[in-house]
């Protein structure tokens, strides 16, 4: 829709340098029919809508005794634009060719500017709304509403063009002056302030857009660091795993060993009390073990972790683009706090690690019992 406005304007702009070109070299009367036959049936139409207002009062006062002012307040605005569109039709524009070789002006009105087929369009769809106005069938306010939409279009793809061809001209030949009327410079000053919203607008949302495309940078970055470091304690995570099993193993193999083919470190040690030493030579290895085991499922508990907010960041912004800005900022609160606080995991070592489990411990005592009692029965 955009490129079809512009390229509708582009074309205006075009027209009104040709005719503004054949007005200066001597045709004065150019599109001149055609704006007065605008402002006759422009003309009638403000009275027909300003007729219908009139009865409208005379009515309601005499059926309810009162008249209430906001119920035409439509029809007098459809009326403002239309008349603001005549008199920019018909408002004088002075323009001197040349300052310094020419003497004398060249005085015209801004609609003979606008192309012809528009000015000719005009007027046929405002003959055409004055004859719906008068059937009995139509509704006098949508008619109305219809015509001010289609003013507005005119004045935006018509009008607008010439005075900014007006414009440029004053502002870029230095050769050559324009004065342009009251009504044309007031719509000057319209279109000027729009362009200035408009600018604005372009600028804010090129802003959201760097804030927007900023954010995603940093949460993808953060998702791929908290992607990195989940990676990292996997990997934590299956050496001590496998360091567990490795300790496991060596508890169980060792004092089979020891058994079997010892011949001098504890030849000694005979009975009970050699079977129960040679087996808890495998015990530290089990104590490894439970450390190994615990330093895993720490690390197993941070890659869960991780993974978890790799995940909320991945999903972060398809989550919450479709909620209000509040809820956004809430959110994503939430999901900072989680982030970067302590992460509080239910395996966090307290910074004490005994060297024995506690079940260790506990076989110790025992074996260290029946070694005594196996002593004693020796003796």
């Amino acid at each position: 829709v955009s490129e079809i406005l512009d390229s509708a304007r582009e074309r205006s702009s075009k027209a009104s340098r040709e005719n503004l070109r054949l007005i200066l070299d001597g045709d004065i009367s150019f599109n001149r029919p055609q704006v007065d036959e605008c402002v006759k049936a422009l003309s009638d139409m403000i009275t027909m809508i300003g007729e219908a207002t009139e009865r409208y009062e005379k009515n309601s006062l005499e059926l309810r005794g009162f008249f209430v002012p906001s119920e035409t307040s439509p029809l007098n605005q459809h009326v403002a634009v239309i008349a603001e569109t005549l008199d920019l039709l018909t408002d004088n524009v002075g323009v001197v060719q040349d300052l310094y070789r020419r003497d004398g002006a060249v005085t015209f009105q801004l609609g003979q500017l606008c192309r012809t087929d528009g000015l000719e369009a005009l007027a046929g769809i405002t003959r055409e709304r004055i004859a719906k106005m008068q059937a009995p069938d139509q509704s006098l306010s949508g008619v109305t509403s219809d015509f001010a939409s289609v003013i507005g279009g005119f004045q935006a793809g018509e009008i607008d063009p010439a005075i900014r061809v007006l414009q440029e001209i004053s502002a870029n030949n230095d050769q050559m002056d324009v004065s342009l009327g009251q009504h044309a410079n007031s719509r000057l000053t319209k279109i000027q302030a729009t362009r200035v919203s408009e600018i604005e607008g372009e600028a804010e949302r090129s802003l959201e857009n760097i804030r927007a495309a900023a954010h995603g940078v940093g949460v993808g970055r953060l998702a791929k660091d908290f992607e990195a470091g989940r990676n990292d304690e996997r990997s934590s995570a299956k050496f001590w795993t496998s360091a567990v099993f490795v300790c496991v193993a060596a508890a169980v193999s060792l004092p089979i060993l020891i058994h079997s083919v010892d011949t001098h470190l504890f030849s000694q040690l005979s009975g009970t009390t050699g079977v129960i030493v040679k087996a808890l030579t495998g015990l530290p290895f089990l104590g490894l073990a439970g450390y190994c085991a615990r330093i895993a499922s720490q690390h197993r508990e941070a890659a869960r972790h991780l993974a978890i907010l790799t995940t909320q960041m991945d999903a972060l912004r398809a989550y919450v683009d479709g909620l209000p800005g509040e809820d956004q900022r809430e959110i994503t609160m939430i999901l900072g706090r989680r982030a970067f606080s302590n992460p509080e995991l239910g395996t966090r070592d307290s910074g004490q690690v005994n060297m024995l489990p506690d079940d260790a411990l506990k076989v110790l005592e025992k074996a260290v019992d029946l070694a005594k009692e196996a002593q004693k029965r020796s003796q």
